[in-house]
């Protein structure tokens, strides 16, 4: 799973722990943030997005029930 949320997100760009945690609370929380301060960059939308759809596919019970 690690794996995966690295490559969705990371895009080829090294991102502090941070940029992986606010993704995993965009799970939780459709509202949660993605934003870091500079010089810091966070996930985009798309990324989180792409996540979120890996989960739904690949690990549906990891999901709370309205995600």
């Amino acid at each position: 799973m690690s794996r995966e949320l690295a490559h969705i997100v990371g895009d080829g760009v090294t991102r502090i722990d941070g940029a992986f945690d606010k993704v995993l609370w965009r799970l939780h929380d459709p509202r949660f943030p993605l934003r870091l301060l500079p010089p810091y960059a966070g996930a985009s939308e798309a990324a989180a997005s792409s996540f979120l759809n890996y989960v739904r596919e690949n690990h549906p019970n990891w999901l709370p029930q309205t995600a």
